[in-house]
Order: C-alpha cells, then sequence, then structure tokens
C-alpha cells in the first residue's frame, strides 16, 4: 500500500499573509470624502476659476456673489 503525505507548499510570507476582513472596511462615503479631500486644493482652484471667469466682465465683479443674496433680505 502506497501513502502519499501532503506537503505544505505555502511559504512562509504567505502565512503571513492578512486575510481579507470586511468589517474593518471604510463606508463608501467616507471615502469619497477622504478622496475629495486628498484634492482639496484643485478643488479650490477649479471653484475659484469659475467664479472669476463667470463675474470677469461685472462691475462689481465678485463682490456680486455676495451683495446680491444680501440685498434681498432688504
Amino acid at each position: 500500500m502506497v501513502r502519499f503525505s501532503v506537503v505544505n507548499t505555502r511559504t512562509v510570507s504567505e502565512k503571513t499573509k492578512p486575510l481579507y476582513d470586511s468589517s474593518k472596511r471604510v463606508s463608501p462615503a467616507i471615502a469619497e470624502l477622504k478622496e475629495i479631500g486628498n484634492y482639496r486644493h484643485l478643488l479650490a482652484q477649479l471653484i475659484r476659476r469659475d467664479i472669476l471667469t463667470r463675474y470677469k466682465r461685472s462691475f462689481l465683479g465678485v463682490a456680486w456673489t455676495m451683495l446680491n443674496p444680501w440685498e434681498q433680505c432688504w
């Protein structure tokens, strides 16, 4: 009778490899907010560029974005 023994073929690095744990997963909304935080400088630059180009030829310029809502309160 021939007996076969099973040889462990896993290396040391494979044995210490961590398993995926879904309970440690961050919610998608928090992950998106972190991603926005990583690009906050780009986002601020794009918003600034949009406002400046929108009111470029206006007499009051960017100040109009603040004055117009304030004026409507009175």
